[in-house]
């Protein structure tokens, strides 16, 4: 049987929100991501604070709310840096 390499393990470094009109507190928004800074990345912990942010706006009134992630990549400190573009969309 053959091992599988899954590769460097990368932690959270920080999340960023860029566009973030309507929900100017960066802390609020990151305390919506169940990942701490730090931590060993987890897809579905990330997947799981988009969804937290949809709801929250949503709850706001801003129902075509988009959250854009970009990942950035320290190598040398296996690091990765989350930057949310949020795309508020036209409140209802």
């Amino acid at each position: 049987m053959d091992d599988v390499d899954a590769g460097p393990r990368y932690r959270l470094g920080h999340i960023t929100f860029k566009g973030n009109l309507a929900m100017g507190d960066p802390k609020a928004l990151r305390d919506l991501f169940p990942l701490k800074d730090g931590s060993i990345l987890d897809r579905m912990a990330i997947a799981k604070g988009l969804e937290n942010l949809r709801y929250a706006y949503g709850e706001l009134g801003y129902i075509n709310f988009t959250p854009v992630p970009s990942t950035t990549f320290n190598e040398e400190k296996k690091l990765a840096f989350l930057e949310i573009e949020m795309d508020e969309g036209k409140k209802f």
